[in-house]
């Protein structure tokens, strides 16, 4: 029984090592605008202006992805309640890892090619009695393509976020919508601590000594 306990603890602290405090995920969002509809319902006029922003009658859909220890912030879960004043469990989470950034199929882009942004975004309740500014999800960012010299830039215009995308002969493309928020996923090496870990357990339930490698005697 001591060496199960022995082996159990010797388990528990490697996994402890092995994971880190707050487990790593990544949360993507996607600009929900007007390329899609124009480029669905094959509007004559976008597609013979921007014939870039529609190939193949594929859309440039923009979407950004962020990498965070902490989950998003929910004030609901929290206890919030704005109507008392600076209430500390009132909070928004503002993610600063951007890891990713997509605007296909018009353009290949790298997060080094994002030359500003700014997260805030959190669940539930509002954490002020006057918040102002769309969203949530919010985030303002510019970007440059070095290769073809295409700028993407989003920014808040309440109630909607407006994009623009410049060209390098000079059009320029303008819309308003939202972010939508996809789910939270845990990157794949969280995953794999996590399958260690359950592992372990079924081990722990199934055999009394999970470090015994032969019967004893």
């Amino acid at each position: 029984m001591r060496i199960a306990t022995a082996c159990l603890t010797m388990l528990a602290g490697v996994l402890t090592l092995a994971s880190p405090a707050n487990a790593a995920h990544t949360t993507t969002y996607v600009y929900d605008g007007l390329i899609d509809d124009y480029c669905s319902l094959g509007d004559p006029d976008f597609l013979a202006e921007f014939p870039e922003l529609c190939i193949n009658g594929e859309p440039a859909i923009l979407s950004v992805t962020f990498r965070h220890d902490e989950p998003i912030w929910d004030n609901d879960a929290s206890g919030c309640d704005p109507e008392t004043g600076e209430d500390p469990r009132c909070r928004v989470s503002n993610f600063t890892d951007l890891v990713d950034i997509n605007f296909s199929p018009t353009v290949d882009l790298d997060p080094d090619e994002v030359l500003g942004f700014d997260h805030a975004d959190f669940l539930g309740r509002f954490p002020c009695t006057d918040c102002g500014g769309p969203g949530p999800p919010y985030i303002v960012l510019f970007a440059r393509d070095t290769e073809t010299g295409l700028r993407i830039g989003v920014g808040a215009n309440d109630p909607f976020f407006e994009l623009g995308v410049g060209f390098p002969d000079g059009r320029v493309y303008e819309d308003s919508g939202d972010w939508i928020r996809l789910p939270t996923v845990a990157e794949p090496k969280t995953a794999v601590l996590l399958g260690i870990g359950l592992l372990a357990l079924v081990l722990t339930r199934r055999y009394r000594s999970p470090c015994r490698l032969a019967p004893t005697r």
